[in-house]
């Protein structure tokens, strides 16, 4: 099976806490959970996935680890191909491979 690698801009919309982190997943299962450390109004992380899917549909989804913060990302892109150029950042998004 081909590596899938999947690129998003990843944002905190909010934190109103310093405990503010994140989960990542694909296709539900955990790939990473990182803490937030930097300002909300002027960073964004770029996770850079790689993974082991097969053809179909599948999903990428951010959760927040705690009640007070809100994540979400935009500027997908799948094997360097752009699928959601919308500026509305989402919490999950399905692609195709």
């Amino acid at each position: 099976m081909p590596t899938t690698t999947i690129s998003i801009d990843l944002y905190c919309e909010s934190a109103k806490s310093p405990r503010s982190s994140y989960r990542l997943f694909v296709d539900g299962e955990l790939l990473t959970e990182r803490n937030w450390i930097w300002p909300t109004y002027e960073t964004y992380i770029k996770e850079n996935i790689e993974v082991n899917v097969g053809p179909g549909e599948h999903t990428v989804k951010v959760d927040r680890c705690w009640p007070d913060c809100k994540f979400g990302f935009k500027n997908v892109y799948v094997n360097n191909q752009l699928i959601n150029n919308s500026s509305k950042l989402v919490q999950e998004l399905t692609f195709t491979v």
